[in-house]
């Protein structure tokens, strides 16, 4: 988003500019918020303007990359396998998500999970986060079950994953 000016005001007195930043590693997410400072920083330089940087933002707060643990990983990926069979559990593609569920992965060990987005027999496949994805409620009893089987494997197994 750029903000500054009108239709009359050709050179306006100031700007806000605004967008969201996103990467696969936190050291590349917070190595790219340095890196934005230092081109902002340099450019308002070399325009002899005055900044004022807001990178993590009020509205926006920073959403960092969504890292699985490998551990619980393949625990859930075991589990989904036991519930719905091999052919229905599929690896989903690194991708640019930006998710809440991330700040809780940055204090506990765990694992994010996709269920029931590839129902090809519903027509066209939106991802989340579109305006246009749909909930496949008949989807919601199997998530349970993997819910509760992972639980149950997990605690019987008394390996403690948490994060110290």
């Amino acid at each position: 988003m750029i903000q500054g000016g009108t239709a009359f005001n050709i050179i306006p007195d100031s700007v806000t500019i605004a967008g969201t930043y996103r990467a696969f590693s936190n050291k590349s997410f917070y190595g790219l918020r340095t890196r934005i400072e230092k081109i902002i920083r340099a450019q308002a330089a070399v325009h002899r303007c005055s900044i004022e940087i807001n990178v993590d933002g009020r509205k926006n707060p920073k959403l960092p990359p969504t890292i699985n643990d490998e551990r619980i990983y393949k625990h859930a990926r075991w589990v989904s396998r036991m519930i719905v069979g091999e052919e229905n559990v599929k690896l989903a593609p690194t991708f640019m998500g930006s998710e809440d569920f991330a700040v809780f992965l940055e204090k506990v060990y765990g694992s994010f999970l996709f269920l029931g987005t590839r129902n090809e027999k519903a027509g066209a496949i939106y991802p989340p986060h579109n305006p246009y994805f749909t909930i496949y409620e008949d989807f919601l009893p199997i998530g349970a079950a993997i819910h509760a089987s992972f639980a149950y494997s997990y605690l019987l197994n008394s390996t403690n994953y948490c994060a110290s």
